[in-house]
């Protein structure tokens, strides 16, 4: 359904959400760190603007050029070995727009190039949207650009992958 994309050499990506009108666009990058069973191991496993760092070191948000928390940072390395999937999202803004207003970058920190750019569609009612997901292939990773409106809210995503909201 998406574009599939091999990591084969790539250790250090960078995803970075851009907006048309960033001034008038909240982004909250998502990850969650899941097991074969597509659930998390324990809380810790979702990074986010209230968690901006996985206790691994192996994912954090990072800032945007204006110093926004806009971007992921992922170290493929560090990733715990029973985490089999990451999962992409953002939490936009309701008022996130139409389609082409936003768009993810996707760079090799340590090679400094651009690996690919992803246009991205207006988010779900309550402003969720999957990016897509990091899935372990092989040996190595793999990017599964899979971008998608989602219609439930972060809460609900979160319980379902076996976070406690609470």
């Amino acid at each position: 359904d998406g574009q599939l994309v091999l990591l084969t050499d790539v250790r250090h990506l960078r995803l970075l959400i851009h907006a048309v009108e960033p001034a008038e666009m909240e982004i909250d990058p998502v990850a969650l760190l899941l097991t074969d069973r597509g659930l998390v191991r324990t809380d810790a496993d979702m990074v986010f603007y209230g968690q901006p760092d996985h206790t691994s070191g192996a994912i954090s948000l990072a800032a945007d050029d204006t110093g926004a928390a806009t971007a992921l940072h992922i170290n493929t390395r560090d990733v715990p070995a029973a985490v089999t999937e990451v999962l992409l999202t953002a939490q936009l803004t309701a008022e996130a727009g139409a389609p082409g207003t936003s768009w993810l970058d996707v760079l090799d920190i340590d090679a400094g190039r651009a690996i690919g750019q992803l246009a991205l569609p207006a988010p779900g009612p309550h402003g969720l949207l999957q990016l897509g997901a990091l899935q372990r292939s092989g040996a190595g990773w793999a990017l599964q650009a899979q971008p998608a409106p989602l219609d439930m809210d972060l809460a609900t995503l979160a319980t379902a992958a076996g976070v406690n909201v609470g």
